[in-house]
Parts: structure tokens; C-alpha cells; sequence
């Protein structure tokens, strides 16, 4: 997706500015559901494995799918990320903003200076 928007004052206006973002057709939404699929799937197959007494395939099959859930919605984060390109009369400019794991705890704002 091409964006154009003003450059910072000072600098000459780019002939050409574009913003490109990976594209990521699968939500968290999706992410659970095939997790979810996935899941029901492998407890009845793991089920099956207890009862022929191989009962430690079943922990490998759930490290397996706690794998897959993790390499998901890392692939999905990693959506985040943001490429632009500016070109001037004399500059090229490529600016890559990569996306950083955030901590999900609620922030308060700051306390006002008093």
C-alpha cells in the first residue's frame, strides 16, 4: 500500500514517497481457529496413542502444536512492520521501522509536573 504524505520541513518535497506493510491475511481471530481445528484433531489421536501404549507421542504432539501457535502469531506480529521509501532530487532515502514485541500490561499516563 502507497501512501503520500508531507515531508518533515527543511527538506525538499520527495518526487516519489511509498509505505509498504507485509500483507497478512490470517487475524488472531483465524490464528485460533486453526489452532482449534488442529486440537481436535490431536487429542483423539492422542487419545488413540495412550491406548496403544505409546503414550509419549502425546507430549511431543502438544509441544508440537504449542510450536506451530507460537511461530503463527509471531508471523502475525511480525505484520507490523513498515518499510518507507523516499526519493528526492539528490536523496534515496529507505527507512525500515521494524516491529518490536510489545508488553501487554496496561500503561497509565504519566503524572503531570507540578
Amino acid at each position: 500500500m502507497a501512501t503520500t504524505t508531507q515531508p518533515p520541513t527543511g527538506e525538499p518535497r520527495p518526487l516519489y514517497r511509498a509505505e509498504l506493510r507485509p500483507h497478512r491475511s490470517a487475524s488472531v481471530r483465524a490464528i485460533n481457529f486453526i489452532i482449534l481445528g488442529l486440537l481436535a484433531i490431536f487429542i483423539p489421536t492422542a487419545v488413540g496413542f495412550v491406548l496403544a501404549g505409546a503414550w509419549p507421542v502425546t507430549g511431543f504432539m502438544g509441544f508440537e502444536l504449542l510450536l506451530l501457535y507460537g511461530a503463527l502469531r509471531l508471523n502475525q506480529h511480525r505484520g507490523t512492520t513498515v518499510e518507507t521509501i523516499d526519493l528526492t532530487q539528490r536523496v534515496l532515502r529507505i527507512e525500515l521501522k521494524e516491529a518490536v514485541l510489545k508488553a501487554t500490561a496496561p500503561c497509565r499516563p504519566a503524572p503531570e509536573p507540578a
